[in-house]
């Protein structure tokens, strides 16, 4: 299963989670994997940072919150598989983070290497 979308990736996640463990009750193990451009990630999350003033990023960080004590309380085994071109950077970290185990393949392909990073979204304003 692949999120996708430049906004929509947060409701997108949460109505995939709510589906698998409502309608889906087969499937024991889940498998988190993300592409795309960690950079990106990392300005958006500085964006909700500098304007947590602001109402609707309130709302956007409480979602987000919710979101992700959702797949702290799913009783699945789910696994964060971290390869070259993954995204999890600051807030799509905390899937990793939030999964049973994280698997990092250990390659090169292409030149490329699978890396993760933080962000100051991972030092407080995700905490559930």
């Amino acid at each position: 299963m692949r999120i996708g979308g430049r906004c929509k990736w947060r409701e997108r996640l949460d109505d995939a989670i709510l589906t698998l463990r409502a309608s889906e009750t087969g499937f024991g193990l889940w498998i988190i994997k993300t592409a795309g451009n960690p950079d990106a990630v990392l300005a958006i999350d500085e964006f909700i940072l500098n304007h947590q003033d602001n109402w609707f990023v309130r709302e956007v960080l409480g979602m987000l919150r919710r979101t992700f004590a959702r797949i702290d309380v799913t009783s699945r085994s789910i696994y964060a598989i971290v390869e070259p071109g993954s995204c999890y950077a600051g807030t799509l970290l905390e899937l990793a983070l939030a999964a049973d185990r994280i698997y990092m393949r250990d390659t090169q392909e292409a030149g490329s290497i699978a890396n993760m990073a933080l962000s100051k979204m991972n030092f407080g304003p995700l905490r559930w």
